[in-house]
């Protein structure tokens, strides 16, 4: 182009209220791009690595409600014929334990609280499951594994004489 064709805009000199624009024009946009950056960081961090010392672990799980988020299917135990919910776990903890540490437990699990019986530390916890109930019961098994754990089971939908025998029991081991 030529000195003749150019428009009167490119011509005008820059204000101070122009560049003041311009200015927060860029600082908004790097804010927008630094929130977008972190959200898809947060969201792509394996939510079960080390959580960081006074983390509210109990906020990052639900607690309490009743609305399944992962399917859940009745299986049956051949040896038994005993059904449970293949999502469900039931989990005792040790009297006196932190909630802290209860929710942390539950939280590398991937488990939520479905419903907290307040009178003893017991939790029904929904886990994601393909509905075989093979995580449910890997599930229990690493919830017996922790030192905060008194008893783990699965969610049984029917007992019987032997399997509240105390000899028997209940947990899977």
């Amino acid at each position: 182009m030529n000195d003749e064709q150019q428009s009167p805009e490119s011509e005008a000199p820059e204000t101070p209220q122009i560049v003041k624009k311009r200015r927060q024009r860029v600082i908004s946009i790097a804010v927008i791009v630094f929130i977008i950056a972190s959200a898809a960081v947060y969201v792509m961090r394996n939510h079960r690595a080390d959580i960081p010392p006074g983390t509210n672990v109990c906020a990052m799980i639900n607690m309490g409600t009743a609305t399944p988020r992962f399917a859940s299917k009745f299986i049956e135990e051949p040896e038994t014929g005993r059904q449970f919910v293949s999502n469900n776990v039931i989990v005792g903890f040790s009297e006196g334990v932190p909630l802290e540490d209860i929710c942390r437990l539950i939280h590398e699990q991937d488990g939520r609280v479905v419903q907290r019986f307040t009178n003893v530390p017991l939790f029904l916890i929904e886990i994601p499951d393909e509905g075989d109930g093979e995580v449910a019961r890997r599930t229990v098994k690493r919830f017996l594994q922790s030192n905060i754990v008194d008893d783990a089971m699965l969610n049984y939908l029917t007992t019987n004489a032997a399997s509240t025998s105390p000899q028997e029991g209940s947990s899977v081991r």
